[in-house]
């Protein structure tokens, strides 16, 4: 970490700004995951079956979003057990999918230390009848347990050779309950809380013959609950939301290699479990969050082609995106933070990438982005807001990157250099405060490269990576410094 304050523990003085390294950053995963079934069958053209085990420890440095709060001993340990299923089958003109999820997930929380640390690693020890934690104000082992379920089922049906019919049906469940084993006054969700959420889709596919164009007609149907329980069973939040989307896109193929694409949909999104209920940790549940309402519109080409020793693809795509209730993770107070809405947002931009190959051995690409997500809500909670007609904060409004890359020894070795930029975008609102003195998230370049070489016809791979060549400074999007230079290495053998 560079340039981070020191404080003195004792006192609370600050005693400089210094380059350290990160003492309390350890990760630990692993997982297994088996799976197996039947193909082929009268019955089924695939049917598998998996489970899937997981555990992982996670070392906190520091809050998510905020780099003064210090920690050194506090983590998190998560558990998780999923068993699942997927089935496909097709039937003359009818198709098939459908997939079922039931598991477990536990995660423990552990602020039990009774240490006090700077960003040189030194600590003290806390009077033992001090109640503060590390993160908390209170010592805590809080364990969080989530059951969860999921399905989805798909079933398309070709009404002839060029028109199809599509439904779609997406159920998710989840329960969440706490406990905490040091801290008996931590009642957060002591009594569960749930959220079940249901789409159904159905949509109508029309396709010319020599594929000039296709033509999509598509309808939603959203439907979403979420609950809150008090000890004593009561409900003390409730949300209950339905609501209908729809939209259609076309596109159309005027000459060889060349394909325009328009779409418009009327669509909503549901707030997903950790926006709503918080994830136990540094978010806090909202329950006044509202689903997020929008009309997009797409227009987008696509060139694909080649000439001489040289293979061409472009890709651009202009959006427009008017949002009621958008969803973002407000600015931090203190370590802890919340999603709410911003009433009314109009994001407008545009997509594009190329990517050029020649003679199957030298690569090329480049990618861009430029949006502007702009807050066009007059008032805030009655009074007029100062953020009216400006971006969006944390949110980066320009970036690209751009990937380079060739194959030598009969394409056993691969190389590439990676490079990224992100212009500076604003912290906090750009309206206010004074133009030439506002925080920002700087502008980000940052380098890297992959080399990969696999023998004995792809039974041994070997990947290594350096991310981040030049150690430059990168951040978040709320300015929280993010890791330096890093090397991987990866080994992967085949069994056949």
């Amino acid at each position: 970490m560079k340039d981070v304050p020191v404080f003195d523990l004792e006192l609370g003085n600050f005693l400089g700004n210094v380059d350290v390294e990160r003492f309390n950053d350890e990760y630990t995963s692993a997982m297994v995951s088996p799976e197996f079934g039947v193909f082929d069958k009268s019955f089924a053209d695939q049917w598998y079956f998996k489970v899937t085990g997981a555990y992982n420890k996670n070392n906190y440095q520091h809050p998510d979003n905020n780099i003064l709060r210090v920690l050194g001993q506090f983590n998190t340990e998560g558990k998780t057990l999923l068993l699942s299923t997927s089935y496909r089958k097709k039937i003359n003109k009818l198709e098939v999918k459908a997939s079922c999820l039931l598991g477990w997930i536990k995660e423990t929380y552990d602020d039990t230390s009774t240490r006090k640390y700077n960003w040189t690693g030194a600590f003290v020890e806390r009077d033992p009848l001090d109640p503060l934690g590390e993160l908390g104000t209170v010592r805590s082992l809080f364990k969080l347990t989530d059951r969860v379920a999921s399905s989805q089922v798909n079933a398309k049906y070709a009404i002839k050779s060029n028109h199809s019919l599509e439904a779609n049906y997406a159920f998710n469940y989840l329960k969440r309950r706490g406990e905490d084993e040091v801290n008996p006054f931590n009642a957060a969700f002591r009594a569960p809380g749930i959220l079940s959420k249901n789409i159904i889709g159905l949509a109508y596919n029309v396709k010319h013959p020599n594929d000039f164009y296709n033509m999509t007609f598509f309808g939603k149907q959203y439907l979403f609950s979420a609950s809150q329980e008090n000890i004593d069973g009561e409900k003390i939040e409730d949300v209950d939301f339905s609501g209908t989307g729809y939209g259609a896109s076309l596109s159309v193929i005027p000459i060889k290699d060349l394909s325009i694409k328009a779409s418009y949909e009327k669509g909503y999104r549901i707030p997903e479990s950790y926006e709503l209920l918080g994830n136990g940790l540094f978010i806090r549940p909202n329950f006044n969050l509202q689903p997020e309402e929008s009309d997009i519109i797409n227009l987008g080409t696509r060139l694909n082609t080649s000439f001489f020793s040289f293979k061409l693809t472009f890709d651009a795509n202009f959006f427009y995106r008017k949002s009621i209730d958008f969803i973002r993770l407000k600015r931090p107070e203190g370590v802890f933070s919340e999603f709410d809405n911003i009433t009314n947002v109009s994001s407008t931009g545009i997509e594009s990438g190329i990517k050029t190959l020649f003679n199957d051995k030298i690569e090329a690409q480049f990618n861009i982005t430029y949006q502007d997500i702009i807050d066009k809500d007059r008032t805030d909670e009655g009074i007029e807001n100062a953020a009216y007609n400006s971006r969006v904060p944390n949110i980066p409004y320009f970036f690209f990157n751009t990937r380079l890359g060739a194959k030598f020894l009969k394409y056993k070795l691969s190389v590439y250099w990676n490079y990224s930029f992100t212009e500076s975008y604003f912290l906090k609102t750009e309206n206010n405060g004074n133009p030439l003195d506002k925080n920002d998230i700087p502008a980000q370049n940052v380098h890297g490269f992959d080399i990969d070489y696999s023998w004995k016809e792809g039974k041994y791979n070997l990947s290594g990576s350096i991310t981040n060549v030049t150690d430059a400074l990168v951040f978040d999007n709320f300015r929280i410094q993010k890791p330096g230079r890093a090397f991987y290495l990866k080994l992967r053998y085949f069994l056949q």
